[in-house]
């Protein structure tokens, strides 16, 4: 938007006092791209009111509503402090005149991000995540603004961390999966991706309708499996498997090593659901329970204020916030699982020293 001869005038008596014989003509190159980065700068925040960031028209109001004409004239006038005076008079400006006005904006704008509560799909999308954590930036002490792509990125970012963080108890899925000759195994019936096994057991079926037991081993009691099975030609059911991280996933390791094709039962637990749009449905987010959801939104907040507030104990007032409410939900959900209590080497003589109490009872159950 070009400014108009009114705006261009207040805009000059602003910095210089005066509307003539000023060194600037704000409709020529290069101060014209003054307003051009201004616009920008707008446009940014105007997103922030829109119902997507594709959206270019800000949800019940026109581009050319006057507020946003006047921010645009604010951000020239700090711009033209800062080059013809000083930029602690650019500072003071922008903390008074434009703050003021983004706190009007914040306080008197609606955002609008779909029907009303119960008309629309209640599924929980990326979208909805995003216009949440917005409604809260905006309306901080000290509102954040930043990129559509930057806080995109962070929905991502949070949703993997926090699915990674613990073996969760939501993570767990019971599967039937083939063991092939090579090793490699096939999860039949299911979109989730392997990322490790919930059960230090593995059930094996054989073709003559027999169960046998594959069970988990520690990595010293894998050694010595190992060194029991090298330099032998064994091949066969397997009885023990041993599990590899490998970044993103988890291999496994069998031995006896199979001689055929088998098929096995067992609970794993499950990779990070992509959030990625599939045939018009986000399956990602639907993973968590409710009260992670709510958990990811806080999460998401406290990192953007933490990284572009201005207000330090609003940072610090989220990012304890989030803290206390890890911790419950750590109570609630965390499932250390049975390979992970049995990662080191059970010695009970060591356990009964170590978590005797004063009076030489057990504190608590140990497994």
């Amino acid at each position: 938007m070009a400014l108009s001869s009114d705006a261009t005038n207040r805009v000059l008596y602003e910095v210089f006092g005066r509307t003539t014989n000023v060194p600037v003509t704000l409709g020529e190159e290069p101060w014209v791209g003054y307003i051009t980065h201004a616009e920008s700068r707008v446009d940014e925040i105007r997103k922030w009111y829109a119902k997507s960031a594709n959206e270019a028209v800000v949800a019940g109001e026109s581009s050319s509503d006057s507020v946003w004409s006047e921010l645009v004239e604010l951000e020239v006038i700090e711009r033209l402090l800062r080059q013809f005076r000083s930029v602690q008079d650019a500072a003071n400006f922008r903390q008074t005149a434009i703050a003021s006005l983004l706190g009007q904006i914040t306080s008197t704008y609606a955002t609008s991000w779909g029907d009303s509560f119960g008309d629309s799909d209640s599924t929980t999308t990326p979208d909805g995540m995003r216009s949440s954590v917005i409604a809260i930036l905006l309306r901080q002490e000290a509102p954040v603004f930043p990129s559509i792509d930057v806080l995109d990125r962070a929905i991502y970012e949070e949703h993997a961390m926090l699915w990674d963080s613990r073996h969760w108890r939501f993570r767990r899925s019971p599967v039937w999966m083939e063991i092939a000759t090579d090793g490699a195994v096939t999860i039949a019936d299911t979109t989730d991706s392997f990322d490790g096994i919930a059960s230090k057991i593995i059930y094996i079926k054989g073709t003559n309708n027999v169960v046998t037991e594959c069970q988990w081993q520690d990595s010293t009691r894998w050694a010595h499996l190992m060194a029991s099975y090298a330099n032998e030609t064994t091949t066969g059911r397997p009885k023990y498997f041993y599990l590899i991280p490998e970044g993103s996933t988890t291999s496994i390791q069998w031995l006896p090593e199979p001689d055929t094709t088998y098929q096995a039962f067992c609970v794993i637990y499950t990779g990070v659901p992509d959030i990625d749009k599939v045939d018009n449905a986000w399956p990602g987010l639907e993973k968590w329970p409710p009260s992670f959801r709510m958990h990811l939104r806080d999460r998401i907040v406290a990192r953007m204020l933490m990284l572009f507030g201005s207000n330090d104990l609003d940072a610090k007032r989220w990012s304890e916030k989030v803290e206390k409410d890890y911790r419950s939900l750590l109570a609630e959900f965390d499932d250390s699982g049975s390979n992970e209590w049995n990662a080191s080497y059970f010695k009970p003589a060591r356990f009964q020293q170590e978590f005797r109490s004063f009076n030489g009872r057990f504190m608590g159950g140990m497994g």
